[in-house]
């Protein structure tokens, strides 16, 4: 599970730089995940490991806050996409 969620981050963060580079402006919902997954990756209790060298699965305050962030800018970006796309569907008789 910490492999998957280690690789995941440096995904998005390969996304991240492959936007940057290319001058193309970045989502909130990107900025958001960026700043969570540069959190993750320098924080200590975020990546904690038992003796087994598991995730130790540590809360983590600011992990938190951030998360929430990033859910609440994936929500509005999910709720902006769906305002484009006219949601409402039309019923026929």
């Amino acid at each position: 599970m910490y492999a998957r969620r280690l690789a995941r981050v440096l995904a998005a963060l390969c996304d991240h730089y492959e936007t940057v580079s290319a001058g193309i402006e970045e989502t909130p919902e990107q900025r958001a995940f960026v700043h969570l997954a540069e959190h993750c990756l320098r924080c200590s209790t975020c990546r904690a490991v038992d003796e087994q060298g598991a995730h130790a699965g540590l809360p983590c305050e600011e992990e938190s806050r951030l998360y929430e962030e990033y859910r609440a800018a994936r929500a509005r970006a999910a709720a902006a996409r769906l305002s484009r796309r006219g949601c409402g569907t039309e019923v026929t008789a």
